[in-house]
């Protein structure tokens, strides 16, 4: 003889409707959700960026230090042929007991690469590990002639910037092209293009944090702008001379 089942037992279980008002919670919250991981995210990739640029100030001030008081030219006939000069020079200083050949062999580039990165390649995108920079150095690292004119192949000694708490040397650049790596430099004229621009429609500057972009100074500093603060800049602060008489005061 069976035993009716009781009323508790036959309400034990889930009715449809009840699973799909569950899924449905579960959706809004993980869309709601995703934003905010994005922003954390975002601050966590900014944060490792601004490490890396504050690495290499360091290196380099160690690098004019045993080099006549001058930066490295940004173009010249790098010693590893893969990267841009002053990249090289610069991985050559970081990594004092590794050998050139082996340098030459597998170039050590990971603190040139800020993290969070999509850069399109020829079969879709770049794993992070194969970018070489993501960089770019500011008319401020180039050398003057003797007109005073930026040069990428002359060195500049730090003493000639006037002002290098104002004076910005690198700054998170967007891809050249298809390639894993950004512009050696970039000169005022391509720069402030991108000034007051929405990200997304910036050519040559990253604001790819939040619409923030990281930037080293020649005081070694590195310190995040907005597009407002970007927007401000003019272009001794991008040539680190000819900052006008009146300045500061």
């Amino acid at each position: 003889m069976n035993t009716p089942a009781s009323p508790s037992s036959r309400q034990s279980g889930f009715t449809l409707i009840e699973l799909l008002v569950v899924i449905v919670i579960i959706a809004i919250l993980a869309t709601s959700a995703f934003p905010i991981y994005q922003i954390i995210r975002d601050k966590a990739n900014s944060s490792v960026s601004r490490t890396n640029l504050r690495t290499i100030g360091q290196a380099l001030y160690l690098y004019q230090g045993d080099n006549n008081m001058c930066f490295p030219a940004i173009e010249a006939d790098p010693a590893i042929p893969e990267l841009d000069n002053w990249v090289s020079e610069l991985v050559i200083a970081l990594n004092p007991e590794v050998t050139l050949s082996e340098l030459i062999a597998e170039p050590t580039t990971k603190t040139f690469v800020a993290p969070g990165l999509r850069w399109k390649s020829s079969a879709g995108f770049y794993e992070a590990e194969e970018l070489i920079n993501t960089y770019a150095a500011t008319e401020a690292l180039a050398g003057l002639d003797e007109n005073g004119t930026p040069d990428p192949e002359i060195k500049r000694r730090p003493v000639t910037i006037e002002f290098q708490a104002d004076t910005i040397l690198l700054i998170e650049a967007k891809q050249s092209g298809s390639n894993p790596f950004c512009e050696s430099w970039l000169d005022w004229n391509t720069a402030s293009a991108d000034f007051g621009r929405e990200p997304e429609d910036t050519q040559s500057i990253d604001l790819r944090y939040s619409d923030d972009v990281n930037v080293l100074m020649a005081d070694g500093r590195s310190v995040s702008m907005d597009a407002d603060a970007l927007a401000k800049l003019q272009e001794w602060n991008w040539s680190g001379n000819k900052y006008p008489a009146d300045y500061r005061r």
